[in-house]
């Protein structure tokens, strides 16, 4: 609106596009409007028809700057005028007030046009777009709050359910009021279907009611506090010999000096002001002296007043003084015996404590072979602490390693057999238990007590010897609580029994009737690596219910650890040995995620294991420097594939390459090279699988070509 007698005739307008709308002005005399006596623009005003359609409607928001144009006469008009901006409707009365913003803009004297305000959106149309594309689960799940039980059931109406083989609608058994809201997803209760119906609706979901999972996740240390729940997780960590952590072992040599403590005393001298002295008095008074005593008379006057004269003229007093001096000896002489006593009974004391600890390095020395009286047995006397022994254990399966890489010999030419060969001293005899084929007994080693320098350093470090640890049971404690077991159908005697079986001799592990051959494979290949590991940890695995084969961590389900096994052998043939089926079942259930495994054999979807996922199971150890998995089933491929002592080979392959009926696959570890002749089309090598000895296998190129299927290739 605009004063008739303004220097003004029309508005320029400047769209976001760039275009320039000009839009004349027009006096309003219809005496209706507020507008009424003013200049300002008038749809009913045949001179503003050039006003483009819409400008104050859809296309308000794209105006970008609002400006006064000067009438042809005015030019020479300058000054400041006043700006304002407000609201009214199509109807007489005025809506709010007349002038709820106001500005002022001064208008130069040369200028054609003065703008009077300029604008920007605040959201752009592709803004709010964006905005709502990018938080569109936020404004889902506020749209389905806040749809009520009615309009959720108007939504259902076109849906059915099927029930007791009938399609019904679905608003029929749904309870309208949600129960939760997860991610895009609306959760409503449903009922009316039968229990055997729900139930097997469940089982085929492979949903388990109630059931959770627990397990440890290792975090960061920055910036991530984390506590333990007393009573179900256990935050210490585990200590571990063979690691430098008792730094009380090797203290820091040189100590920086203490920190003086703050000396917060007073700054202030005392005062030593003290008054000095007078001068000599002038005048001295002088005292007259005495007169002499008269000569003779001071000796006998003293004799008179000597009243003990004639008192003591028989000796009393020398007598009571003697008396006392006696007296006085006699005491000195009884405390001087009891001193000596004292002394006496201190000497008896040492005496039998140093007797005591001479027969307890004697009592050492017997289960030490000597090494306590040198100076190496027991926590006091061993060399460098816990730290020293630990390296000692270290340097023990050194040369365990060394003495295996050095004495591997057995069935074949790769020093694994029975027919000896180019690859080492094979003599018919059986090779040894970490890795190399042969029967999985184990050599003995020169200079050892136990056959196995690791263990000779592991008993030592316990303060024993020869009777506390051999290799053929490592890992167990002799007379071990059997009692203390995380399987309760399971009889804790039998599985102790049997692993300490299976840790002596690899071949005895046995898959039974489940088709477990993965695992199987994967346990016998870790007994022959590391006997001692797989015995703590099988330990760990029957005593807590978990446990960690080197850095893999196997943790079963609570429900599978309470399994009636005696159940499953009534009703499935060819169970495995308890320990065995513990084994293999705790590590199927721990690497599944959605299905678990219960432990039958017939749960073939829970217990299916690919050979990817198998060479997981290698790499988490951290026994080996890689592990590879190939499926190049032609002869070039297969001809890749070399046994050695410095890895561990699992063949898979189709149970007809063994001579079985079955046309199923099958996994066994390859326990010598491949020797193929293509010109005479035979193929020979060594293999382990379900229990039993190692066995030769001699077949042809083409029997080969047709059972291979794969290999799982784990070097250390």
């Amino acid at each position: 609106m605009v004063p008739p007698d303004a220097p003004f005739d029309a508005l320029i307008v400047t769209l976001a596009s760039g275009e320039i709308v000009t839009i004349p002005l027009a006096l309003d005399t219809n005496g209706i409007s507020p507008l009424s006596g003013s200049l300002h623009i008038s749809y009913e005003n045949p001179q503003n028809m050039q006003v483009p359609e819409g400008m104050f409607g859809e296309r308000l928001r794209d105006v970008r700057s609002v400006a006064v144009r000067k009438k042809a006469d005015a030019a020479e008009f300058a000054g400041t005028i006043g700006v304002g901006i407000y609201e009214f409707s199509s109807l007489p009365q005025i809506d709010g007030p007349f002038w709820p913003l106001s500005w002022s803009i001064s208008v130069p004297k040369d200028s054609k046009s003065a703008v009077l305000f300029e604008m920007e959106p605040t959201v752009s149309m592709q803004g709010l777009i964006d905005h709502l594309r990018d938080n569109r689960l936020y404004y889902s799940q506020a749209i389905w709050r806040a749809l009520d039980p009615a309009t959720i059931g108007i939504l259902l109406s076109g849906y059915t359910w099927p029930l007791d083989g009938k399609a019904k609608p679905l608003v029929e058994f749904v309870d309208p009021n949600p129960v939760a809201i997860i991610a895009n997803y609306l959760v409503l209760r449903i009922s009316g279907d039968d229990e055997s119906e729900h139930t097997a609706w469940l089982d085929k979901k492979k949903i388990k009611v109630g059931s959770r999972r627990e397990d440890q996740v290792p975090v960061p240390s920055g910036g991530v506090f984390a506590e333990a729940v007393l009573g179900r997780f256990n935050s210490a960590e585990k200590l571990d010999i063979t690691r430098f952590w008792n730094w009380q072992d090797s203290p820091i040599p040189i100590q920086a000096p203490d920190i003086a403590a703050i000396q917060a005393g007073s700054r202030r001298d005392p005062d030593n002001t003290v008054p000095g002295q007078l001068s000599a008095p002038v005048l001295n008074i002088v005292n007259p002296p005495s007169l002499p005593d008269p000569q003779g008379m001071g000796a006998i006057l003293a004799a008179i007043q000597n009243g003990n004269m004639f008192r003591d003229m028989s000796g009393l007093a020398a007598t009571i003084g003697l008396a006392q001096a006696g007296l006085a000896g006699a005491q000195q002489g009884a405390t001087d015996a009891a001193a000596q006593a004292g002394k006496n009974a201190e000497v008896a004391a040492q005496f039998g404590a140093k007797l005591a600890e001479t027969a307890a390095k004697v009592v050492a020395a017997y289960f030490t072979g000597g090494a306590s009286l040198a100076g190496g047995g027991g926590v006091e006397g061993m060399a460098g602490g816990i730290s020293g022994q630990g390296a000692k254990i270290n340097q023990g399966e050194k040369l365990d390693q060394k003495r295996n890489a050095k004495d591997a010999g057995g069935s074949n030419g790769a020093g694994n057999g029975s027919s000896g060969g180019a690859g080492g001293s094979g003599d018919g005899g059986s090779g040894p238990a970490d890795g190399v084929g042969g029967t999985g007994s184990t050599t003995w080693a020169l200079g050892s007590d136990s056959g196995s320098h690791e263990v000779d350093a592991f008993n030592r470090s316990l303060g024993g010897g020869r009777t506390l640890l051999t290799s053929a049971d490592a890992g167990f404690v002799p007379d071990a609580d059997t009692s203390s077991s995380a399987w309760p159908k399971l009889d804790p005697r039998l599985v102790i029994s049997r692993l300490k079986k299976l840790q002596g001799n690899a071949n005895l592990f046995d898959q039974g009737g489940i088709g477990l051959c993965p695992a199987a494979a994967f346990y016998h290949h870790m007994i022959q690596k590391n006997p001692i590991g797989f015995g703590l940890f099988a330990k760990e695995l029957h005593a807590q219910g978990m446990g960690y084969l080197n850095n893999l961590k196997i943790a079963p389900e609570d429900s599978l650890r309470n399994v009636d096994y005696n159940a499953l052998a009534k009703t499935h043939g060819n169970m495995p040995p308890q320990a065995d089926w513990m084994l293999m079942a705790a590590l199927r259930d721990s690497r599944n995620l959605f299905i678990d495994f219960d432990g039958a054999p017939d749960e073939k979807v829970a217990f299916r294991t690919t050979a990817k996922e198998s060479s997981e199971w290698y790499t988490g150890t951290g026994y080996y420097s890689s592990v590879s998995y190939s499926d190049d089933d032609t002869l070039e491929g297969i001809k890749k594939v070399v046994k050695t002592t410095n890895n561990h080979v699992a063949l898979v392959i189709s149970l007809s390459l063994l001579n079985d009926p079955r046309s199923s696959h099958h996994m066994i570890t390859l326990e010598s090279p491949m020797i193929i002749n293509e010109a005479a089309n035979s193929v020979k090598f060594d293999y382990w699988t379900w229990g039993q000895p190692v066995k030769t296998l001699s077949t042809t190129v083409d029997s080969l070509k047709d059972g291979y299927k794969g290999a799982i290739i784990a070097r250390f």
